[in-house]
């Protein structure tokens, strides 16, 4: 047998190595007489095992399907939280409480995710310059004694002379 670049006989054979029983490590079929395999991994096998265990036992994540402590995401091994009586792998919990929870940022007030608690926080709000009036967004922390903007407090302080440093 060749191909359209010449060359290449394939020959399928039987393998040299004996016929054997194989056992299916998840149901336990037995199916006698294999010849066709060389060897089998357990360890593989075992984990499987191990998974199809955790999906039956209902360690599943129920928006993308990973399963706890077996199925590797970007941060390490998967833990599973309880959000409205479903289980949710770490992303996944955020982005349903981010659905049922939207956003309650306004012009005014900006909130922030906390993935913690699951809950909106206040993050920043609007204030209005002392001298200007112009509003402008500052942190929650900053907001009793940040009472102008950073053009009238660029403006505020006076550029230092040259006497002014000589002394």
């Amino acid at each position: 047998m060749s191909d359209r670049k010449g060359g290449g006989d394939y020959i399928f054979d039987i393998p040299p190595s004996p016929i054997r029983d194989l056992n299916c490590y998840s149901c336990g079929h037995l199916m006698p007489a294999v010849g066709y395999y060389d060897s089998v991994d357990k360890e593989a096998c075992q984990r499987a095992q191990e998974r199809i265990d955790l999906i039956h036992a209902g360690k599943v994540c129920n928006s993308c399907n990973k399963v706890e402590g077996i199925d590797w995401g970007f941060g390490g091994i998967i833990k599973l939280r309880t959000y409205n009586g479903q289980q949710f792998c770490g992303g996944c919990v955020v982005e349903a409480a981010k659905q049922d929870n939207p956003d309650p940022s306004d012009k005014d007030n900006k909130y922030e995710f906390n993935q913690a608690s699951l809950e909106w926080s206040l993050a920043r709000v609007r204030s209005y310059c002392k001298t200007c009036g112009k509003g402008y967004l500052v942190a929650v922390s900053e907001r009793s004694w940040r009472n102008l903007c950073k053009s009238c407090y660029s403006q505020r302080r006076t550029p230092q002379t040259v006497s002014d440093q000589s002394k």
